[in-house]
């Protein structure tokens, strides 16, 4: 799951150094990159409690 996600971010980084990037592509890059952070937020805060 994460090794597939790895390569999304590279190319929207790569997208954004090149400044690029249509909305399309934004909007199927940013889904994943921003549920994958609500994940890294809220595992550590699961295993708090």
């Amino acid at each position: 799951m994460y090794g597939n996600m790895l390569p999304a971010s590279r190319a929207l980084l790569e997208d954004l150094a090149k400044g690029d990037m249509n909305a399309r592509t934004r909007g199927l890059l940013l889904m994943p990159l921003v549920s994958a952070l609500f994940v890294l937020l809220l595992v550590p805060t699961g295993f708090q409690k």
